[in-house]
C-alpha cells in the first residue's frame, strides 16, 4: 500500500471539515439518530419504518429511487417489516451494532461488515438490488450518536480510490481502506472519529487534486 501524500498535504482539512460539520449538520444528524434509536427504534410499524427510510434516503441521498425506481421507499420498508417478522429479524442485526463503540478495531469492523451483509441480503431478496449505500446508512443511524458505522457513498468510495489506487466495489473493501485512513490519522495525532473521517473524505473530494484525478479517470474510461 502506497503512502498518502494527499493526506499529508491536506491533513488540516480534517479539522476544518469537523468544525464545519459541528456548526452546520451535527444537530440535524442528532435528530435523525434520535428518530431511529429513541422515537421509532422498532421495525414492525410500517408508518414508523417508512418515516425512517424516507428521512435517511432523502437526507443522505441514498439513491433508492435511482436504483429501484418508483415506489422505492415503500419497497424497502416492506422488506424490512417482513424480515422483522421472521427469524432473520432486523432487530437482531441492529443489536449487534449497538454493542460497538469507538475506537474502531479489526474485530469491530468484522461485526459491522457481517451486519451490513446480512441486512444487504435481506433487502436484496425483496427488491432485487444490493443497496450498499442505504444499508450502511440504515445501520449507522440505528446506533446512538456518535455511530461507529462508516457511511458508504459514491463520493467517499472514489476519494478512497484516489488515495489508495484501488476500486472499492463493495462495503468490505471500502471498510478495509477506511480503516487504513482512520489508523493513519490517529497515528498522526489526529483525534479521528468515524463521522470525522466520513466528513474528511467529502472535504477531500472538493480539492483540485482530486478533481483532476477524477477528470483523468473519466477520460481513460471513455478511451
Amino acid at each position: 500500500m502506497r503512502q498518502l501524500p494527499e493526506v499529508e498535504e491536506h491533513i488540516g482539512l480534517y479539522h476544518k471539515a469537523w468544525r464545519e460539520y459541528r456548526r452546520t449538520e451535527e444537530l440535524g444528524d442528532k435528530i435523525l439518530y434520535d428518530l431511529c434509536t429513541k422515537e421509532f427504534p422498532g421495525h414492525l410499524n410500517k408508518r414508523q419504518v417508512y418515516t425512517k427510510v424516507w428521512f435517511i434516503g432523502h437526507t443522505y441521498s441514498a439513491g433508492l429511487s435511482r436504483q429501484i425506481g418508483k415506489g422505492a421507499t415503500l419497497a424497502v420498508v416492506n422488506a424490512l417489516v417482513t424480515a422483522e417478522k421472521t427469524d432473520q429479524g432486523i432487530s437482531k442485526i441492529i443489536n449487534v451494532i449497538a454493542e460497538i463503540a469507538e475506537p474502531l478495531s479489526q474485530d469491530k469492523l468484522t461485526l459491522i461488515v457481517e451486519a451490513h451483509e446480512k441486512l444487504l441480503q435481506i433487502i436484496k431478496e425483496k427488491v432485487g438490488v444490493r443497496l450498499f449505500s442505504f444499508t450502511s446508512k440504515y445501520l449507522h443511524f440505528h446506533h446512538p450518536y456518535p455511530s461507529p458505522v462508516p457511511l458508504y457513498d459514491g463520493v467517499s468510495q472514489k476519494t478512497l480510490r484516489w488515495l489508495y489506487g484501488l476500486a472499492e466495489y463493495n462495503y468490505r473493501r471500502f471498510l478495509d481502506r477506511f480503516w487504513q485512513l482512520y489508523k493513519y490519522l490517529l497515528n498522526e495525532g489526529v483525534d479521528a472519529t468515524v463521522k470525522g473521517v466520513n466528513r474528511f473524505l467529502l472535504r477531500l473530494s472538493a480539492q483540485s487534486d482530486f478533481k483532476k484525478w477524477l477528470a483523468s479517470l473519466g477520460k481513460r474510461n471513455k478511451d
